[in-house]
């Protein structure tokens, strides 16, 4: 495997989110003088919201693990200290499949036309699929065969474990917000090469969140069993913004060889090489190189430093000549923000950053002057405050 033109499935995510000035930090980022974050003196690994995530995503794997095993027997097939790129792996995920066996963990995928691999949380057997998911109960696509496997009635499927709320939309299509469309990037890697090892490729991939979501009708219902209900990652899904997967896919591919290979000659300052090395500073996921993207953004002053102003904004604005949010005589609108309330609180951002004299807007207070002037007799304030489950211990 060439480790310089092989990309596997979760390296796309920063092209994915918008970000991927952060893969040219990653590759290149020390040589051109930039610290992770780990490396400052003020780091504490007790803070970083990463690791805790990871952390919690590894805890939650292992109780759905733990979970399946009681109903299937489950063929591990990587340790924790195997590589990915190791070839008794992939060799260990075929034997593994060619057995039958019912559910198999840490499956190494390989696709050897696009040059892409991942490691899959869980391969399933189809028809026991349908077992542990009911509605997928008696699902003709399951009983079809894996003619590379040697068998006529079934075949695996994908099923990726993540610590995260899986969101549907009214229609009950898995959203793409958030870090979703990062995950459908990677299960369609995985989907793709598993379609290649066992000679059928099946139609969706599956992600199993810890809880789900959907808003339909001014209506939102919830669920907190993560047996519930999957999330679907079709393998022709098309997005009207974006395109297809597979087009995402190949675009993310080609970006992560492009920046292994070129990106030493690239700089981010004082004017970045290429547009990929501007900071998306609308996105806060940005660990271990979250100082560096500052220090970038504290010279570019990006755009997307602005409220309500986005990568496509941006992007935009720049084909327009406007990069800096200080650019002269700067408007809402020329940023593409037009409704009426969004383009007046836009622009008193705009207006208050241009003033040297006073930090605070407006100096002197109008509206109901007599009111706040007469203290009342009894007087009190009501902070409400929402506290997070995510440091759960999944007990149950």
């Amino acid at each position: 495997m060439n480790r310089r033109t092989w990309v596997s499935a979760t390296a796309t995510r920063n092209y994915a989110i918008n970000d991927p000035l952060l893969d040219w930090l990653h590759y290149h980022g020390k040589s051109k003088g930039f610290r992770p974050d780990t490396e400052y003196a003020d780091y504490d690994e007790r803070t970083d919201f990463r690791l805790f995530i990871m952390n919690q995503g590894n805890r939650f794997e292992s109780s759905v693990t733990k979970y399946i095993s009681e109903l299937f027997p489950i063929h591990r097939v990587r340790e924790p200290m195997e590589s990915s790129s190791d070839d008794s792996v992939f060799s260990k995920t075929l034997s593994a499949m060619r057995l039958g066996s019912p559910v198999i963990y840490q499956a190494v995928l390989r696709d050897e036309k696009t040059e892409t691999y991942g490691i899959a949380d869980f391969l399933i057997r189809s028809d026991v699929f349908g077992e542990l998911f009911s509605r997928y109960r008696g699902d003709e696509s399951t009983i079809l065969g894996s003619p590379l496997l040697g068998d006529e009635s079934w075949h695996y499927r994908i099923l990726d474990a993540k610590f995260t709320t899986l969101r549907f939309s009214a229609a009950g299509n898995l959203s793409t917000s958030g870090s979703a469309w990062a995950y459908m990037l990677q299960l369609f890697i995985y989907n793709r090469a598993l379609g290649n090892m066992q000679g059928y490729t099946p139609p969706n991939a599956y992600l199993l969140g810890r809880k789900w979501s959907q808003t339909a009708r001014g209506e939102t219902l919830r669920g907190t069993n993560f047996m519930d209900r999957l999330g679907e990652v079709p393998m022709d899904y098309f997005s009207g913004s974006r395109g297809t997967l597979e087009d995402v896919v190949a675009n993310a591919c080609e970006w992560i060889r492009n920046v292994r290979t070129n990106g030493h000659s690239w700089e981010a300052l004082p004017t970045p090489s290429i547009p990929e090395l501007r900071p998306n500073m609308s996105s806060t996921a940005d660990q271990p190189w979250h100082h560096a993207k500052g220090e970038i953004n504290d010279s570019l002053k990006d755009l997307t430093t602005l409220w309500g102003v986005g990568v496509e904004k941006r992007n935009t604005a720049n084909r327009e000549g406007i990069f800096k949010w200080d650019h002269e005589g700067l408007k809402a609108e020329d940023l593409g923000v037009k409704a009426k309330g969004s383009a007046k609180t836009l622009q008193a951002i705009l207006d208050v950053n241009k003033i040297e004299t006073s930090p605070v807007e407006p100096s002197f207070i109008e509206d109901l002057d007599n009111t706040w002037r007469q203290p009342a007799k009894v007087e009190f304030f009501v902070d409400f405050e929402t506290v997070s489950d995510l440091n759960d211990d999944f007990a149950n």
